[in-house]
């Protein structure tokens, strides 16, 4: 139902009337505009509220008549459709079946059913009530505002995040604890301002309390989480942190064993040992600089390799310092595996396009070799196992309990009533 005063006569409209939109067809309206009496025009029509009772109207007509558009009817449209599919999901309960109403008045008389029953022994329940009545009167004198729409939604927000509540208390527990607790850095500008907010009590929260929480649901799940180190073995996975480390560790000491490689540098230690200038003997460091964590790779099996501490102290701290990482694991075993390497001069791998060329045969070679592997983990956090019982981070942060539909997916032929 929208009001408009008329900015020009035309037919059964006079210029400076108030009238009311009482019906809009969204698409195949093919009845004859009374406005101008054009017959069966295809596409949006309206029906105006007259003394002399309903007028049909084509989008033209009613743009000359009233200044608006068939976008703003659209919003409009969406507006009040959606209105009905939040009453309606109020008022389904925890049983279904169909539940339509036939006029905006009727779903606002369902609503404040479904209020007093959800608002019954909440701190804001009159409050609420309150509200709903008053814009009810308001719709019921055609004083109805596209502000009281707006706040009928922060309403109707309220009321499902309360029946949500108390039909999934575990669930709704579990929803607070992520969304206070989400582990991307981000997310605390959104979350510090509900720091005073009786989230664990949701009877005592007030309307646009929940607005803000939704507003914050909102915000949080848009963030992403940082991307893996070790995209083998994921911590959202496991219960524990100490899970996850056993894990992540049997993970790369499997690859070494079985010699698989990643991030291999033994190409880089043939290099360094009979391609280049370098000076022998070879330190840690020097075999330690190609590398990229996580890292999985051969060791040339020869002194100059065999007898270097790459798991000590201070080859730990210098991946930890050169990484910015916070812990670093190392793991070797001493089975030989062999990997093949190139023999060529660096200078001649590469064409004059940058890209690598193939190696000919009589320059490769097997090298033996034993592996190794230096990993740093990815944070586990409390939050992990809350997601993974409640179908993901996404899901949890998801504000319960509302239908919404986009006009654009509204059938051929809807009419949407006042």
């Amino acid at each position: 139902m929208i009001p408009f005063v008329a900015r020009r006569s035309k037919a059964g409209v006079t210029e400076g009337e108030q009238y009311i939109i009482t019906t809009y067809f969204l698409y195949q309206g093919r009845e004859a505009c009374d406005l101008c009496g054009r017959p069966h025009q295809t596409g949006r029509q309206v029906v105006i509220d007259t003394e002399a009772g309903g007028i049909r109207a084509g989008s033209d007509c009613l743009h000359q008549v009233s200044g608006i558009t068939p976008n703003y009817m659209d919003r409009a449209a969406g507006d009040q459709v959606n209105l009905a599919l939040r009453v309606r999901s109020l008022a389904l309960g925890r049983t279904r079946g169909p539940v339509s109403f036939e006029t905006t008045q009727e779903a606002l008389e369902q609503l404040q059913k479904s209020a007093t029953e959800i608002t019954r022994n909440t701190r804001h329940g009159e409050g609420v009530l309150k509200e709903i009545n008053a814009i009810s009167d308001k719709f019921s004198s055609r004083n109805f505002k596209d502000a009281d729409l707006k706040r009928l939604s922060v309403l109707t927000d309220h009321l499902a995040y309360l029946k949500d509540a108390r039909e999934n208390p575990e669930l709704h527990r579990a929803r607070v604890a992520a969304l206070r607790g989400d582990p991307v850095p981000e997310a605390s500008k959104h979350t510090e301002p509900l720091a005073s907010y009786p989230l664990e009590t949701p009877d005592d929260l007030t309307a646009d309390q929940v607005a803000a929480v939704k507003a914050a649901l909102s915000a949080v799940s848009k963030l992403q989480m940082p991307g893996l180190r070790n995209p083998g073995v994921d911590p959202r996975d496991h219960e524990t942190r100490d899970a996850y480390m056993t894990d992540l560790r049997a993970y790369y000491e499997r690859l070494v064993s079985e010699g698989q490689p990643l991030r291999s540098t033994i190409q880089a230690q043939y290099d360094m040992v009979h391609l280049s200038s370098m000076r022998f003997p070879l330190s840690v460091f020097d075999v330690l600089g190609p590398f990229k964590l996580p890292c999985v790779t051969g060791i040339y099996d020869r002194p100059d390799f065999n007898n270097l501490p790459l798991e000590g102290r201070e080859a730990l701290n210098h991946l930890r310092v050169t990484h910015r990482a916070g812990q670093v694991e190392f793991h070797a075993s001493g089975r030989k595996h062999t990997q093949e390497v190139r023999t060529d001069h660096p200078k001649r791998r590469a064409g004059p396009d940058g890209r690598e060329r193939p190696a000919a045969s009589d320059d490769r070679k097997d090298l033996v070799c034993w592996f190794i592997a230096y990993w740093t983990p990815d944070p586990w956090h409390h939050a992990f196992p809350i997601w993974k019982a409640h179908g993901g981070r996404g899901e949890l942060l998801k504000f319960p309990g509302i239908e919404s539909l986009p006009v654009s997916r509204a059938a051929p032929g809807t009419a949407f009533p006042g």
